[in-house]
Parts: C-alpha cells; sequence; structure tokens
C-alpha cells in the first residue's frame, strides 16, 4: 500500500446524506490512489442509511474519520469537515464521484506548481458520457470555468465536486462556507471570498474527477431550478465582483441546442432532431428562471 508523502499532508473531505452505496465508491477510488492521503473526513449529514456502516469498512485501508452533523445544509457540513482537517491541503470530493488513480497526487504537485494559489479547481467530467444530461451539464461547466477567468489568470468559480484548498491560507483569513440551508451555490461564495481577500483559484485540468450526473428528468430539471437561485445571491453578496452568470446561460442555451441536435443525429433519432432539444432547452431555462424569480421575492430568507 503507497504512503502518504511526507511533507506535504493532505485531507479528503466528503459530504454525504442517505447514499451509502455511492459513498462506498467513492471511497474505493480513493483506496486507490497513486497517493494515499492523510486522512479521511466523511462527514454525514443526518443519514437514515447505513453511511456508517460503508464507512466502516475502510477503516484498515485507509485513515478515516467519520463525523455526525445532525444540522442538515451542505455548506454547514462541509464546514465541520474543514474545522476537524489537519492536512496542509484540504481536498473536497463529492459522494457521488469517482476519483482518478493520481487524483491526490496531480492536485499535491498543482499546489507545489502554484505556491501563490489559495484554492486548485480540477476537472469534472461528467458521467455516464452518452447522458444527455451529462452531456448538458458538462458543457455548464466547461463555459462557466471559462467566463470566469479573471485579468489576473485566476478564476472566479469552485465547484466543490473537485477542488482543494491551502488551509493554512483560509485559515489566516477566516474563511468558511457561508452556513444557511437554503443557499444555493456556497462553492462560488467561497471563491468570492477568496478573490476579495485577494487570494486566486488557479484551474488545472490535470486533477480530474467523474461525477455521476442526475439520471431522470425530475431530479436534472429540480437541479436546474436550484442553479437558477444562485446569481441573484451572489450579487447581492458581492456586488463589487463580476459575475457572468446571465451572459454564461445564454451562451449555454445555444451551445447546449447545437450538442443536443448532434447527439441526436449521431443516435440516429432523426424524429426527435429538432424538437426534442428545443423543449429541453426550453424546460431548462424555465425551471432556472423560476429559481431566479424565488430567490428575488424570498430574497431576506436566503440572506
Amino acid at each position: 500500500m503507497p504512503k502518504p508523502k511526507e511533507n506535504l499532508t493532505t485531507s479528503v473531505i466528503i459530504i454525504t446524506r442517505n447514499r451509502a452505496k455511492s459513498l462506498a465508491a467513492c471511497l474505493s477510488s480513493i483506496e486507490k490512489q497513486s497517493l494515499l492521503p492523510t486522512e479521511v473526513l466523511v462527514v454525514d449529514n443526518a443519514s437514515k442509511d447505513l453511511t456508517k456502516k460503508a464507512v466502516e469498512k475502510f477503516h484498515k485501508s485507509l485513515h478515516i474519520v467519520y463525523l455526525y452533523e445532525p444540522r442538515i445544509g451542505m455548506p454547514i457540513a462541509r464546514n465541520t469537515g474543514m474545522k476537524r482537517a489537519q492536512g496542509e491541503i484540504i481536498l473536497m470530493l463529492d459522494d457521488d464521484c469517482i476519483a482518478h488513480t493520481d487524483w491526490i497526487a496531480q492536485a499535491s504537485r498543482s499546489h507545489m506548481k502554484y505556491p501563490h494559489a489559495w484554492a486548485m479547481q480540477g476537472k469534472v467530467i461528467s458521467i455516464p458520457r452518452e447522458s444527455i444530461y451529462s452531456l448538458v451539464l458538462q458543457q455548464q461547466r466547461n463555459v462557466r470555468i471559462k467566463m470566469s477567468t479573471l485579468k489576473h489568470g485566476g478564476i472566479l468559480y469552485l465547484d466543490t465536486a473537485n477542488c482543494s484548498f491551502k488551509r493554512a491560507r483560509l485559515l489566516k483569513t477566516n474563511i468558511l462556507f457561508y452556513e444557511t440551508e437554503k443557499y444555493i451555490g456556497p462553492d462560488v461564495d467561497l471563491a468570492a471570498q477568496i478573490v476579495v481577500k485577494g487570494g486566486f483559484v488557479v484551474f488545472d485540468k490535470s486533477i480530474v474527477v467523474y461525477h455521476q450526473e442526475r439520471s431522470s428528468l425530475k431530479s436534472f430539471l429540480l437541479q436546474r431550478y436550484r442553479n437558477g437561485v444562485t446569481p441573484s445571491i451572489m450579487k447581492r453578496r458581492w456586488p463589487q465582483l463580476k459575475f457572468h452568470f446571465y451572459h454564461a446561460a445564454i451562451l449555454l442555451h445555444i451551445m447546449n441546442y447545437f450538442a443536443l441536435s448532434k447527439y441526436l443525429l449521431k443516435k440516429k433519432r432523426y424524429r426527435d432532431f429538432f424538437i426534442l432539444p428545443f423543449i429541453l432547452i426550453m424546460a431548462i431555462a424555465a425551471f432556472e428562471l423560476a429559481g431566479f424569480i424565488e430567490s428575488i421575492q424570498g430574497k431576506k430568507k436566503h440572506l
């Protein structure tokens, strides 16, 4: 079993809630890393399934710590993990992700290559790749990273499915996730905190994880609704920063239409070629708009 690199300690934080099966697959990918982490912190956000038993199976192969957080909310759970982490580098991974075997090793190399970077954003690859939902979400990630590039070369973007931080930088500047159960987009909010306090985030496509995307239309559109809540809240919290949510949304809808059309042609679904992409894009836009309107009407609750 490979040993962690002694001169660079790493803490992997995984937040989970009622997804014991996905969590086990995620932890298995950590177990197979070319460079093992110093510690793995699994924060159970009030699960009612066999999450704790899933974690216990990895005690022999990993230095793993199980933390139970009864207060429901992803940013709350992430902060619980960050406050307990001891590694020089904190790596975030979603419980429905599979890490590439060199994920930790490459993240460590990147942090050493960019000593002044406070955070690293890795590449998230949507799976299954043949899914329409994966196609749409992969486009979204790619466009948002490109449109979040700042003048100094960093990005105003973070995705906790695959990002990492220099713990000392966050401790020194008292940076944590914005804690509220209802607020959507705390990862981008964390990027804003870093930028406002003089730090920067670097995107490195060689740090790779694979993310299992939604498998039903209902869950996919609900995710789009939540995605629509973020822009107005971010603009109210950080008026001094320039976000490109709306420009990105317009560009994404156009790109997704052509990408979906190409996908259907490849599958020889000629009868669906014109109408299906149009219907799906309109549904995405409608649910994102509904989320945006909800955030405007309920801004006092979100803030």
